[in-house]
């Protein structure tokens, strides 16, 4: 590879034959930066000779100054969302946090996003101080993303590509009613059934819901007819409703 005041051979790993993994970069200030992540190389400057083995990086200027050679900064541990995550919307787009764990040395991260696996349609190439990224304006789609740490000009290998799915979700949560059972002398349970993620009110009251989506709420009448009406919210805010109107011991169900 031909660099402005040198050349650098790189070569395979002898031990595993697994070829070279370089980053060649051309800086704002006109130097290179060649950065070694499998593999080595031999470098070259004006008479100067540098051997790179992986995790190695040397930047040259361009009248061939050299800053010597720097250890490649670590790759970020990704935090979220994890691999294959789904993050789901009813009408507006979501809220998106990236995050990921900060690198010693680290000065700052390239967070990268794409709609393709290749990342040639990148939508987010951004270098940021912070270990987290907020995105608010992800349409219903797939997307694909990593991150990398720099330190100076020395950029590290990138992290495992992450694929996160937005998706519309426009489907009411499931809502069925068991009949109303007495417990005890003017006491009576309402029990049901619903999706294990959606928050239940009874009568306006919050309803604890357990694991596999059950839940019960015992109450006291009064003369008269009584409305129970019952409201399932998902996490996105679609909302399934039902209720029964109960006569003393007669009751009547409406679902909406």
């Amino acid at each position: 590879v031909q660099l402005p005041a040198g050349v650098a051979v790189l070569s395979a790993n002898a031990e595993t034959g697994a070829p070279a993994d370089f980053k060649l970069s051309v800086n704002p200030d006109k130097s290179s930066t060649i950065a070694i992540y499998a593999g080595k190389a031999a470098i070259d400057i004006k008479g100067e000779h540098y051997e790179l083995v992986a995790n190695q990086a040397l930047t040259v200027s361009e009248d061939g100054r050299t800053g010597g050679v720097r250890d490649v900064p670590g790759v970020p541990r990704v935090n979220a969302p994890q691999g294959n995550q789904v993050a789901t919307f009813r009408d507006l787009p979501p809220r998106v946090n990236f995050e990921w764990g900060d690198v010693s040395r680290a000065q700052n991260y390239r967070l990268e996003i794409a709609t393709d696996e290749n990342f040639e349609e990148i939508i987010v190439d951004e270098y940021l101080d912070e270990t987290a990224f907020t995105h608010g304006n992800l349409v219903e789609g797939d997307y694909y993303w990593r991150v990398s740490a720099r330190s100076g000009w020395v950029q590290g290998p990138v992290s495992q590509v992450r694929r996160l799915s937005v998706e519309q979700d426009l489907e009411a949560p499931e809502l069925e009613l068991s009949p109303i059972q007495q417990v005890a002398t003017g006491e009576y349970r309402l029990s049901g059934r619903t999706s294990p993620d959606a928050r239940v009110y009874v009568r306006g009251e919050v309803v604890e819901v357990s694991a596999d989506g059950t839940f019960e709420y015992v109450f006291s009448t009064t003369p008269g007819a009584q409305a129970i009406v019952v409201e399932a919210i998902d996490p996105v805010g679609n909302i399934a409703s039902n209720s029964q109107i109960f006569y003393g011991d007669t009751i009547a169900s409406r679902s909406n």
